[in-house]
């Protein structure tokens, strides 16, 4: 069996998060929750996530500023900026993904899988060999 795949869910509506943490663990994931960029910070000191859920509005920073915050200290995993905004911030373009919070469930765990697809670069590169009629060896 293999482990879970990690989920940070930053989401300061207590209620939100509660609920949101269920559906993920119900879907195989391991959620841990912080309720803004403070506590997200204090979890990123102990857990490097699989991937990041974050909310655009807290009270105590907003997501673009945890995401830029984020990103400069080396995290280069999956950030979905999960908001109630209908479109991405201009200021929050460090993310992954954007996903409005009316889209539902769905939509957001499309989103979540298609962020964990591993990246294999050699599959990749063969692939691109393979579409452009050349033989691989040709490369080497």
């Amino acid at each position: 069996m293999s482990k879970p795949q990690t989920i940070l869910l930053i989401e300061d509506n207590a209620l939100l998060a509660m609920v949101s943490s269920e559906v993920l663990r119900a879907h195989g994931f391991s959620v841990h929750v912080a309720n803004g960029g403070v506590q997200a910070f204090h979890v990123l000191g102990v857990l490097t996530p699989d991937i990041i859920l974050i909310d655009y509005d807290m009270p105590d920073m907003n997501g673009a500023q945890v995401v830029k915050q984020v990103r400069g200290r080396g995290y280069t995993g999956p950030v979905i900026m999960w908001s109630g905004q209908p479109d991405l911030p201009p200021d929050a373009m460090m993310v992954t993904v954007f996903v409005c919070k009316g889209a539902g469930p769905a939509a957001l765990l499309n989103v979540i899988n298609d962020s964990i697809i591993p990246f294999n670069r050699e599959t990749v590169e063969t692939q691109a060999v393979l579409l452009a009629g050349q033989d691989s060896r040709e490369l080497l």
